[in-house]
């Protein structure tokens, strides 16, 4: 399967190294198989980036974690809900904005070690709807188990465009009225405390 690549940016990851990231809108398809690549809590896959014109990002084979572009909570207007794109961070440098966007390929099924080790010298095709046949030499370390897809969340990618954040502006909190109420209440009882004290 592969999709085109609708823009570049630099993204700073969780240590703080700049990152390449793409936009691209998905399928249905993807989002299926994305989910059911959430072993370690994210959606991560192998990806091959081609048509970019660019000597590092050309046919490099990176991991690339899949993310709605509303995933992370803010007070801007919804990215996803009004694009519907999503956003893959690739575990590739940032090295500056390509020639051309290009296409992003997704690899499904297990690779072995040598074709990811080598993934920055050769350029193996993909073969997305079929899963590579292991070779004498692959040895797996883990055991699978065929228990199908996960059913896919459909709230998970539904439009909450209802639901706005708080930003501060939109009106006070209840700790906001407490505190201005408390405050008025104690200086109310200074004043009467002090004219008290006058008579």
């Amino acid at each position: 399967m592969s999709l085109p690549i609708l823009q570049w940016n630099p993204i700073n990851d969780e240590y703080g190294n700049v990152k390449a990231s793409i936009y691209i809108k998905p399928t249905l398809s993807l989002l299926e198989f994305a989910n059911r690549n959430t072993s370690n809590g994210n959606r991560t896959m192998m990806v091959q980036i081609n048509g970019t014109d660019h000597p590092v990002y050309e046919g490099s084979v990176p991991l690339a974690i899949l993310d709605k572009t509303s995933d992370v909570p803010e007070c801007r207007q919804n990215f996803f809900n009004a694009t519907g794109l999503y956003l893959m961070t690739l575990s590739l440098t940032w090295n500056g904005y390509p020639n051309t966007n290009g296409a992003v390929t997704f690899y499904e099924g297990v690779l072995s070690e040598s074709a990811s080790s080598q993934s920055q010298s050769q350029s193996p095709t993909p073969s997305p709807s079929v899963s590579p046949s292991p070779s004498p030499q692959v040895v797996e370390k883990y055991e699978t188990t065929n228990s199908g897809a996960k059913p896919v969340d459909n709230k998970d990618d539904k439009d909450y465009t209802h639901k706005k954040p708080k930003c501060g502006t939109d009106g006070f909190s209840g700790l906001t009225l407490f505190l201005v109420g408390l405050s008025f209440f104690i200086l109310l009882f200074a004043i009467v405390y002090v004219s008290g004290l006058k008579r």
